[in-house]
């Protein structure tokens, strides 16, 4: 069996289940594109720009934004209603003015660090990759990562206090700048609102030995699903919320076909 060559931190969720991460890295599935997704990195793209180029005048944000959103939408061909379409166009601009409005408020710098940095870190064979959002230096010389969120809903503090994304962001921390953040940052950007976490070594080095464990059961073979709501997530905004989810985790001639094509590879 070939090597996996990466784990994207986005996808460490997947390690829970490992059918799930069976489907993404040997299957090579994806989920599909969203309106959700292409309004994220719509914003993402956007505020980028903003940092990187130092232009803050809003107006060009909107346009930036739209353009890009739009693009998403049209060339990965995502399914959308115009009413949803437009809807989540203006949540998005709404957005931006908060984000615009700290600015001016003095409450957000126009100079972090860093912002949509890479990180590559070799674990267990392979490679945790990822991209941290913003990185912003505080008065006492010590930073913080800061992960933009666009979606409605909240986490409440034990999910935040758990969140491997956040989690792979600290170590990269370490890995990047050769220390630890001093606190990691939820922003949510529909109403500005900072959440602030901590992580310690301990998180750091629960996560390398879960990603080790993924990597030895999928060297042995080992795929059974996972079927809990509160790991699956079930519509109703708890859990997480699987890619493969329904028909695609049901095909058991999907997995057939898959680990005989793996096989004779």
């Amino acid at each position: 069996m070939k090597p996996m060559d990466h784990i994207s931190y986005s996808f460490l969720h997947l390690m829970v289940c490992p059918y799930a991460a069976f489907l993404r890295y040997e299957a090579a599935i994806r989920g599909g594109s969203s309106p959700w997704l292409a309004l994220g990195n719509g914003l993402h793209t956007t505020l980028e720009s903003a940092h990187k180029e130092q232009n803050f005048d809003l107006r060009s944000w909107v346009d930036l934004f739209k353009s890009e959103y739009n693009r998403i939408i049209n060339e990965e061909e995502v399914f959308v209603s115009y009413p949803q379409l437009k809807k989540l166009e203006t949540e998005g601009i709404t957005m931006l003015e908060v984000y615009h409005g700290q600015i001016e408020l003095g409450q957000i710098t126009k100079h972090p660090l860093d912002v949509e940095k890479d990180f590559r870190i070799p674990v267990a064979g392979t490679f945790l990759v990822g991209r941290i959002d913003k990185v912003e230096l505080d008065s006492d010389g010590e930073f913080a990562i800061i992960d933009y969120k666009s979606g409605k809903s909240k986490p409440d503090p034990w999910s935040l206090r758990n969140n491997l994304q956040l989690t792979a962001y600290y170590w990269a921390g370490f890995e990047i700048y050769g220390r630890y953040p001093s606190k990691l940052i939820w922003h949510h950007l529909r109403t500005g609102e900072q959440l602030v976490s901590e992580r310690t070594l301990e998180d750091v080095e629960n996560l390398k030995v879960m990603i080790n464990n993924a990597v030895q059961m999928r060297e042995q073979g080992i795929r059974h699903r996972v079927f809990h709501d509160s790991i699956c997530g079930d519509g109703s905004g708890r859990g997480v919320s699987c890619d493969f989810r329904g028909a695609v985790c049901s095909d058991k001639e999907l997995e057939i076909r898959t680990v005989a094509k793996l096989v004779n590879a």
